[in-house]
Formats: C-alpha cells, sequence, structure tokens
C-alpha cells in the first residue's frame, strides 16, 4: 500500500490547482487514494513492469477519456527546463468503483523495486525539502519529525547560496559596466587617433 498523501501536500496542490485551474482546486486531486505495484528486479523486469502496464490498463479502462498515464520510465534522464529529473516509475490515475460506494479517484504507481528502494532512502528527504514550501509544511507532513534539525541545516544553506549568487552577478554586473566604461574610452581614443 502507497502512503496516503499528506495533508499539508494536499493543500498545496489544491492551492496550485485553484490558482492555475479554478476554484476550489480539489477535485484535481487524483492521488489522495493510492495502490502501489513494485515490481521486483532482474534480467525480465522491463517485460513485468510492461505487462504490469497491460493489466492494469485492461482492469480499469485506462484510455484517454478515462483515467491518465505519466509513464517516467520513458522520460527519465530527461531535462525539461529548470525542471528536477522524477524517479523513473509509473503512475495511472484511474476512477475506482467499487459497487455500493461512491467512485472515487485514485493513483496507482508501478516502481522498480531497486529504484524505489533510492527513490525511499535518505535522498528523498532532499527532494521533499526542495518541493516544500517552507520548513513548517515540511513538520506538519511528517516528513521532518526526526530530521529537522537536517532539513533547517539545508534550508539555510540553500537560502545563503542564493544570496552568494545574488552577490557574485551583482559584481558581474559592475564588472561588464566598467568594461562597457574601457571599451568605450578605447572607442574615443581609436576616433580621436584617426581623425588626426
Amino acid at each position: 500500500v502507497a502512503k496516503v498523501k499528506g495533508a499539508p501536500r494536499m493543500k498545496a496542490k489544491t492551492k496550485e490547482y485553484s490558482e492555475k485551474k479554478s476554484w476550489p482546486g480539489s477535485e484535481y486531486l487524483g492521488d489522495c487514494l493510492r495502490a502501489m505495484i513494485v515490481c521486483r528486479g532482474g534480467k525480465e523486469s522491463g517485460d513485468t513492469i510492461y505487462q504490469t502496464w497491460l493489466q492494469l490498463k485492461k482492469a480499469f479502462g485506462i484510455r484517454e477519456d478515462n483515467g491518465r498515464l505519466k509513464n517516467n520510465f520513458a522520460t527519465a534522464g530527461i531535462l525539461k527546463g529548470d525542471k528536477h529529473q522524477t524517479p523513473p516509475d509509473m503512475l495511472m490515475n484511474i476512477t475506482l468503483n467499487v459497487e455500493g460506494c461512491m467512485p472515487m479517484p485514485a493513483e496507482i504507481q508501478v516502481h522498480h523495486e531497486e529504484i524505489l528502494e533510492l527513490k525511499e532512502s535518505r535522498d528523498h528527504l532532499l527532494y521533499e525539502i526542495y518541493r516544500a514550501e517552507s520548513i513548517n509544511s515540511l513538520q506538519g507532513s511528517g516528513q521532518a519529525n526526526n530530521d529537522t534539525k537536517i532539513i533547517k541545516k539545508v534550508l539555510e544553506e540553500k537560502d545563503n547560496l542564493l544570496k552568494e549568487n545574488a552577490k557574485v552577478m551583482e559584481q558581474n554586473a559592475k564588472a561588464l559596466e566598467e568594461k562597457d566604461r574601457e571599451i568605450e574610452k578605447l572607442k574615443q581614443k581609436l576616433l580621436a587617433f584617426s581623425q588626426e
């Protein structure tokens, strides 16, 4: 069973959807209810993942107008602008229909065993920090319970790096301005020399 999306993350996504799409935004949350399938590693792991996709596609009727597939296996290693790379996995949004219950959106995650182990390791904490709006959102999600000091230190380092980058950019801009003035003086001397 996959972890339920934390309330702070749902709140952030709802806010994002309400700003980008429409209010209240909660209607776009498709992964509050989650299931996880972990495919074992080995020679046949690629085929196992593909066969898993075919079975889920058939079982839930996933198609263009019914559900969604986000195949991060296909885009692994490809950067899109300044966005971070996503770990290779497969995420499907489906409608869960259970007799006697209201249809409910859900997400099925398909993972490769070895990649999932890496994703859930301490490195994933850095991803959570990168994605967080603030330290408070991390503390509320349960992600920071044992690692608050580390998170604060990383956020402080991130802030310091941003400040240092701003200083360097300012120094570079001043240096460019000085070079422009020198070039202009040389142009004037060259112009005066050519008129003699």
